[in-house]
């Protein structure tokens, strides 16, 4: 066979091979949508108003929305094979004296893992009750911390267990009040805040600093009695440097009574 013939062949070949590989990687979505309803898990009506955020696998923000007045929501995301679906519901408070959200359902945080052509359908989620537990701390130095400067501080360290020290629901969050909405993110601005559920009795853990000795693991636990959140909605404030001192004490004096 001549060079003119092996030429002519690999021209046809090209010329055949190469429309069906371009239809193939058209057929390939580069946009996925996911979508479904958020409901309340005790009376199962849906929920107007749920914040929807999705993520990739490490958490960098994609995209985000609402739900409607169905619970429904639609959302369209570039394909990848995990993603990272934060939601959550602040509920306005009408008369406000310092917040001006409360929460009242306990976020969700959820994995998903995506087939390569096709879209999430019926991705639905059911919110439980929970109420507010906010954190007021301060540095070495007496600043009071906002949830990004906490978290900072305690290197995003901080979780919840029951007081039987077994773990519990509960999300670590963030309230939004006067000083925050005039911020550009009033989210980021606000106080750090567990969202718990109610009538559960709760041990705070959080990587402390302190001062002339370094990080160390603290707990906190209301002298043994527990955190907990009467009902739905419900905001209470503690705070946190004097709770763990508080604690630390009480736990001495009952060694000595032994």
């Amino acid at each position: 066979m001549n060079k003119k013939s092996i030429n002519f062949l690999i021209i046809i070949f090209v010329i055949i091979i190469f429309p069906i590989s371009v239809s193939f990687s058209n057929n390939v979505k580069k946009i996925l949508k996911i979508y479904g309803y958020i409901y309340d898990e005790v009376t199962n009506k849906p929920l107007e108003n749920c914040y929807i955020a999705i993520h990739d696998e490490n958490w960098n923000f994609i995209t985000s929305l609402n739900s409607d007045k169905k619970g429904y929501y639609e959302i369209e995301v570039p394909k990848k094979d995990i993603y990272k679906i934060f939601i959550d519901k602040w509920n306005d408070i009408r008369e406000p004296d310092i917040y001006l959200t409360k929460h009242e359902y306990l976020p969700i945080r959820k994995t998903i893992y995506s087939d390569v052509n096709e879209n999430i359908k019926n991705l639905n989620f059911y919110l439980k009750y929970g109420g507010n537990l906010v954190i007021d701390a301060y540095d070495n130095n007496g600043t009071k911390l906002n949830l990004t400067n906490f978290q900072n501080y305690v290197k995003n360290y901080i979780f919840a267990y029951g007081l039987d020290y077994i773990p519990n629901y509960a999300i670590f969050s963030s309230l939004m009040n006067k000083e925050s909405l005039s911020k550009e993110n009033p989210y980021l601005e606000g106080d750090p805040c567990l969202i718990l559920l109610p009538n559960e009795k709760y041990v705070i853990f959080v990587l402390w600093e302190v001062p002339k000795f370094g990080k160390v693991l603290l707990y906190s636990d209301n002298k043994g009695e527990g955190y907990y959140i009467n009902q739905k909605g419900e905001i209470k404030i503690i705070n946190l440097n004097i709770e763990l001192v508080e604690t630390r004490y009480y736990d001495l004096i009952k060694c000595r009574e032994i």
